[in-house]
């Protein structure tokens, strides 16, 4: 099933180097698209925002995931965790997702937008 899966969603071998080329260039974008507001659409949280930080959260604050415990990250990507959160992207997703995930959608300082 495993095979099927990764074929049919082209999901790349764990030790893959396009995966973090991948995870890199989306925390540019982050960097980029956060820098004047906060948010990465307009001046308020939104579907994007919850978006993107909900995607990276299992390697950037797998800790926040709320539920079981999630399984141990692959060793390549332990090995690489701590840099993205030394970029201004890792920090926004750390940010984001703790503060929305914990405050719920329509609770926190704005509502969410589509």
């Amino acid at each position: 099933l495993s095979t099927v899966m990764r074929a049919k969603f082209k999901i790349p071998d764990r030790d893959d180097p396009r995966a973090l080329a991948t995870m890199e260039h989306y925390l540019q974008l982050i960097d980029e698209l956060s820098a004047d507001t906060g948010f990465l659409v307009g001046g308020s949280f939104s579907v994007a925002d919850l978006t993107a930080a909900s995607l990276l959260a299992v390697v950037i604050c797998p800790d926040a995931i709320p539920g079981p415990p999630l399984p141990p990250l692959p060793d390549a990507l332990l090995e690489i965790r701590g840099e993205p959160l030394q970029r201004p992207g890792g920090a926004w997703v750390d940010s984001i997702y703790r503060t929305w995930r914990r405050a719920g959608i329509g609770s926190g300082p704005n509502t969410v937008s589509a």
